[in-house]
């Protein structure tokens, strides 16, 4: 889709990066900004910056050590990518386009961490740091030297996306709407928990939990294999 859409950008008599806006978003992909410009008769490239502001739980777990038995733990959703997006419109004069690009950005698309993170687990013993844990779904996350415990859910940082929408990035006006329904290709989300010891995170796999329920969880996790995005954009032409 985007050789065909920057065939159609370079084609005789097209005009490239003659206008240029600025847009708002806000969708499944959080809030985002976002530049546009036109690269030829038929396409527009769109450039930003979308993000998740703050969103999170917290919840009490259970935790394996000598001094304590519960610990508080916050989730939070933790989406930010840059987007090189490029809009193909095969019918001039008419807002319907196809789009093809990637966001690019974090990993680590929900967090989990004790709530008082980066220091220890309130009550904890100093002596059980870095072998006492946190237990989710009979999993445990091993507090590290500072009796701190954190996992992750992780995805591609490279994120494909192919959608469709209706309006223009760029148009002639100055304020202009542009909707947009597509997905971004995660490939195979894991859970992953931080090793004191390796120093890095090291991802779950079935084997490692007890509960049958958990385990199940893990594995609809991994075919979570796309993100559906839908945003609106509204655009203010800046020359």
């Amino acid at each position: 889709m985007i050789t065909a859409a920057l065939t159609a950008a370079f084609s005789a008599n097209a005009q490239y990066f003659d206008h240029l806006s600025a847009g708002l978003t806000l969708g499944t992909d959080g809030i985002g900004i976002e530049l546009a410009s036109p690269i030829g008769n038929f396409v527009e490239m769109r450039a930003g910056y979308s993000f998740t502001p703050g969103i999170s739980y917290k919840t009490d777990v259970d935790i394996e050590s000598k001094s304590v038995d519960k610990a508080k733990v916050k989730a939070k959703l933790n989406m930010g990518d840059a987007k090189v997006l490029f809009d193909f419109f095969p019918i001039k004069g008419n807002g319907f386009h196809l789009t093809a690009g990637a966001y690019i950005g974090k990993s680590e698309v929900v967090t989990l961490r004790n709530a008082e993170y980066p220091g220890p687990i309130t009550g904890l013993d100093p002596e059980d740091y870095g072998t006492a844990g946190i237990v989710i779904g009979d999993y445990l996350v091993t507090t590290d030297e500072n009796g701190a415990a954190k996992a992750a859910i992780k995805t591609n940082s490279f994120k494909p996306y192919l959608g469709l929408g209706f309006g223009r990035g760029c148009s002639d006006k100055l304020v202009s709407v542009q909707c947009n329904l597509g997905v971004e290709f995660w490939g195979s989300p894991g859970v992953y928990a931080w090793d004191p010891h390796e120093n890095k995170y090291i991802k779950a796999s079935e084997g490692d939990f007890d509960n049958e329920d958990a385990a199940k969880a893990l594995r609809t996790i991994s075919k979570i294999g796309v993100w559906p995005v839908l945003n609106i954009r509204v655009a203010f032409r800046a020359f």
